[in-house]
């Protein structure tokens, strides 16, 4: 594997576009309060701990300082799709050291999240809607550390295959996010999704640190939070995949 090759992502001339196709994606849930009583909640607790999209696009480049009064040598985590907080909560109490973020596009789980964070009184994270094929419209290069990626949608019809998270262009861009000797974890328990995921790891610039297609009776399981979506789909037989990519050279 090459890990020196030196690929950029798309030109800041491209920004615009990029953030034209993302707001037609997401103004399609924004203004739903009546069906959606989240998107109010949302709004309402906009930069108090929830940022949404044009919160998060201003913020690209500052979130340590403008979000967390951090300073630029702290640590700032991503999760990518939260979830109801779970592991986001769990990850920010077990490192308080730590900046994190939590990326969401649906209001539901934002919220839930949100004021998860605020019942347990955790000042060292922070949640934020956006598009997770987007993220070099909120980040800067260099501005990521390590990333968690837990079950994505694998979309499993072939059909659909063309909304997959995880191509060669993420993982371009996340690879450029992060700052060197950073982790990016994924997890799956889709046995297509985990093969599809690994071949386009490997043709990324990440080493592969770790990996295994039954986390729960390996060696990495000691250090697995388990989450109750996790924990619930474990009891009915599914076997969780794991992969840990690291980034190596600057």
């Amino acid at each position: 594997m090459d890990c020196n090759k030196n690929e950029s992502i798309s030109a800041p001339l491209d920004r615009n576009q990029r953030w034209r196709e993302t707001a037609t994606i997401l103004s399609k849930t924004r203004y739903m309060e009546f069906r959606n009583p989240y998107v109010s909640i949302a709004q309402q607790e906009e930069e108090r701990g929830v940022f949404l999209e044009d919160a998060a696009r201003a913020r690209r480049g500052n979130w340590r300082e403008s979000t967390f009064a951090a300073s630029e040598q702290t640590p700032l985590d991503l999760e990518i799709g939260v979830g109801n907080g779970e592991f986001l909560a769990h990850h920010s109490a077990l490192h308080p050291e730590r900046c994190v973020l939590g990326i969401e596009r649906k209001f539901k789980p934002l919220v839930q999240s949100l004021k998860r964070l605020q019942r347990a009184e955790l000042e060292n994270a922070a949640v934020l809607r956006y598009q997770a094929d987007h993220l070099e419209d909120i980040f800067a290069p260099g501005e990521l550390n390590n990333i968690y990626l837990f079950f994505p949608d694998p979309w499993p019809k072939t059909k659909h295959h063309k909304n997959r998270l995880v191509n060669d262009k993420f993982f371009k861009s996340t690879f450029t996010l992060q700052r060197p000797d950073s982790r990016f974890e994924i997890k799956t328990d889709n046995d297509e999704y985990f093969e599809w995921i690994l071949q386009y790891a490997k043709n990324s610039q990440y080493e592969i640190e770790a990996q295994t297609t039954d986390l729960h009776q390996s060696a990495f399981n000691m250090a697995n939070f388990m989450t109750q979506f996790e924990r619930l789909w474990t009891e009915k037989g599914l076997k969780t995949k794991y992969l840990c990519l690291r980034k190596i050279n600057s």
